[in-house]
């Protein structure tokens, strides 16, 4: 699916399969809204130029031996409310494949594969990732699962001794 610029799509329900390396399975320099959907590829499962939103379903893709990106923003906004998002090649640290990469902010989701930053840094405000993502949290809290996986949630706190501390270490940030 490709949508150009000045031009929408609202997706919802679904499947978007690509079958086609070198391609992605949707290819955004406008306004797409996904509700959902399930999107899987080969090759980058979702390139972004423009201003994409997910309410749900899953994007997939993965092959070893070659860059893979499940969520490849590039210039443009990429917002997550929830989902499932993963990046199934076993050799993403060789080859640059990622389940994140550019301008995206994650508010929730399930997560799995590695975070970039290469093309503008991700914002996480939740969520559940394989890697540990507080390289790219701010506000928010990190919890180590034990399991494999970090949730960042909000920041919690019941005394003013914690609230001390939440702002002395960053851990709280002004919501507007």
């Amino acid at each position: 699916l490709r949508v150009d610029a000045g031009a929408s799509a609202v997706i919802n329900g679904g499947t978007i399969e690509n079958i086609c390396d070198f391609t992605s399975a949707i290819e955004n320099y406008g306004t797409v809204v996904v509700n959902d959907a399930n999107i899987t590829a080969i090759h980058t499962a979702v390139y972004n130029k423009g201003t994409m939103t997910f309410n749900g379903g899953s994007v997939s893709c993965g092959m070893n031996g070659t860059t893979r990106h499940t969520i490849y923003d590039l210039g443009g906004k990429v917002t997550i409310n929830r989902g499932t998002f993963i990046n199934t090649a076993t050799d993403q640290n060789a080859t640059g494949a990622s389940v994140i990469n550019g301008n995206v902010e994650v508010n929730g989701g399930t997560f799995s594969g590695r975070i970039e930053n290469y093309y503008g840094t991700p914002v996480i405000k939740g969520g559940t990732f394989s890697v540990d993502p507080k390289k790219f949290v701010k506000g928010y809290e990190v919890t180590n699962n034990g399991n494999g996986t970090w949730t960042v949630d909000e920041y919690k706190v019941s005394t003013g001794a914690e609230l001390a501390d939440a702002i002395a270490n960053g851990k709280a940030v002004e919501l507007t």
